[in-house]
Order: structure tokens, then C-alpha cells, then sequence
């Protein structure tokens, strides 16, 4: 990683809750997205990965291949309630699968998010949160204002937890208002390009 990126993730520190907004599927968002779920202290980490589109294993892989750290424990909770039997052992450790199947539930997603955050909350290490993406959620629900009202109540959850959450938003696939709209929930940001540049806004 480069120094303006590592000095990047240093000013976001120990901010509870990052909006990660650039290109989709590019190799910069899923090695800051893995930067962001590591742990900050020697204590291995509990991960917590809310999927959208892509299936648990999907999510997995990326962090898989790009995760440099030791993990205590997986939860994904998946939104489009994929084939359960879908084989998770090329994943380092246990996999708790939760699915929603319906994606405008927003009201279910976050119950079932908040109960694993509580489980773990006697957990002695630190706690990071993808959410994998606002625009998959924005683009099947179509409600920017309950999308609003669903991330407020649940950025303060995590808030709650001790825990640490990012979660990605890419730019091109919505209007500026929109883009606006949930840029304004979080105090910090970090905007990625695809070759790779990163800044905070």
C-alpha cells in the first residue's frame, strides 16, 4: 500500500462508521475494504459481512485473498438468500450464514445484524462490519429515505457495539443527490479511484 494511502487510514482512525464511495469491483475497493475489516490491535478479529448481491462465498473470497490477519470468528448475513448449501470450507475458519430473503426488509436486516453484534459483544477483540453495497440496496429497494433511516439506526448500533463499520457506495451508479444524501450521514469518507488513488472528503 502506498503512504498516501496508509496516511488516509490513519486519519480515519478510530472512526466508527466509513463510507467507502468509488468504482465497484475494482482492485482498490477490495484491499481497502479488507484494510478497513482488519484488526487494529494484536487481538484477532470477528467479521461481520453484509451482502447484497454477491453470494457469502463471493464476499469471502475477497477477503480470502486480500485479509492479512488472524480472524476469531465469520458471520455473513446475505440479503438474496442464495443456496444455503453452497460450500464455504475454502474459507479459513467456521462461517455463520444468516439469509434475509427478502432485500426490502430493511427492518429484518438490521435485527438480524444488531443480534450477531450483541453475541459477540463479550468477545474480548475488536468487532469490523462490511456492508457490500448501499447501491445493490439502493438499486432493489429503490427508497432512498428508508435506506436513509435504516443506516442511521444502524451506524449508531455499531456505534454501540465498540465495533467498526464500512460500507460502499459507488458514486457512478446514482444521481448527486442521492450520492449527497448518504455522503451526509457519515463524518468520515474515503473516495478511491481505480488506479488506485485515495482521499478523504
Amino acid at each position: 500500500t502506498d503512504p498516501k494511502t496508509e496516511a488516509v487510514l490513519e486519519l480515519a482512525g478510530d472512526a466508527a462508521n466509513i463510507l467507502l464511495t468509488g468504482p465497484s469491483g475494482c482492485p482498490a475497493e477490495q484491499s481497502l475494504c479488507s484494510r478497513l475489516m482488519a484488526s487494529r490491535s494484536a487481538e484477532p478479529v470477528s467479521i461481520l459481512v453484509i451482502t447484497i448481491s454477491e453470494t457469502p462465498s463471493q464476499r469471502l473470497s475477497v477477503l480470502q485473498s486480500y485479509l492479512d490477519a488472524p480472524v476469531e470468528r465469520t458471520a455473513v448475513v446475505d440479503v438474496r438468500n442464495y443456496d444455503r448449501a453452497t460450500n464455504y470450507d475454502q474459507y479459513e475458519g467456521p462461517v455463520d450464514i444468516r439469509t434475509v430473503s427478502n432485500p426490502g426488509d430493511l427492518r429484518r436486516i438490521g435485527i438480524v445484524a444488531s443480534r450477531i453484534l450483541s453475541e459477540w459483544d463479550s468477545d474480548p477483540g475488536p468487532t469490523t462490519v462490511c456492508f457490500h453495497s448501499l447501491s445493490d440496496l439502493l438499486a432493489l429497494t429503490g427508497d432512498r429515505q428508508r435506506l436513509f433511516r435504516f443506516l442511521h439506526v444502524l451506524r449508531g448500533r455499531v456505534q454501540a457495539a465498540d465495533a467498526r463499520a464500512h460500507y460502499h457506495l459507488d458514486p457512478t451508479q446514482h444521481d448527486d443527490e442521492s450520492v449527497s444524501t448518504f455522503t451526509s450521514l457519515f463524518d468520515t469518507v474515503i473516495d478511491f479511484e481505480e488506479d488506485g488513488s485515495v482521499s478523504l472528503s
